[in-house]
């Protein structure tokens, strides 16, 4: 399944947003929203892609109501989510959803891009829990509570200028 989920904050409109996929978008705020999932996602082979766009002076907090779980597909393991962030001149954005818990057997990608102005603030978290670790001595209970993996890159960029490039992989 591809998910894509598009939300804007404005000084004068406040919040629009659109979703379609596995993730809806309700303001429980002024400037506040919360991520809904209304199927189960990420599962092997689906990509989540979240656009976030704070306009000059807007301000926006983006939650979550629940984890986001990753699973393995019958077919495929892997799964991705991709966050494009951009923060104009004295906007402020504030991203603190519940964890990513990877399940056993799943691999998830997630990818941050945040291109902010030189006057622009951004408080981003990101929680990750990956999955079971075997230690058991039966192979068909080894193989079932095998350990998930994740893969998270966040780039960020003030005024055009790479500022931060990172990689890291658990699991």
């Amino acid at each position: 399944m591809r998910t894509e989920v598009d939300i804007v904050a404005t000084v004068e409109r406040g919040v629009r947003h659109r979703a379609v996929g596995g993730l809806g978008v309700r303001v429980t705020a002024p400037g506040h929203v919360q991520l809904i999932g209304t199927a189960a996602t990420p599962l092997g082979g689906d990509e989540i892609v979240v656009r976030i766009e704070v306009e000059p002076g807007a301000q926006l907090r983006v939650g979550s109501v629940a984890a986001t779980i990753a699973l393995p597909a019958r077919d495929r393991p892997d799964s991705s989510a991709r966050w494009e962030i951009a923060v104009g001149d004295g906007g402020r954005l504030r991203i603190d959803p519940q964890p990513t818990v990877v399940a056993g057997g799943a691999v998830h990608r997630s990818d941050i891009t945040a291109r902010l102005a030189a006057g622009a603030t951004l408080d981003l978290h990101e929680h990750v829990q990956i999955g079971r670790a075997a230690s058991m001595t039966d192979a068909t209970l080894v193989d079932r509570d095998r350990m998930g993996a994740w893969t998270g890159g966040l780039r960020v960029e003030v005024d055009d200028q790479v500022v931060l490039a990172h990689r890291l992989s658990l699991g």
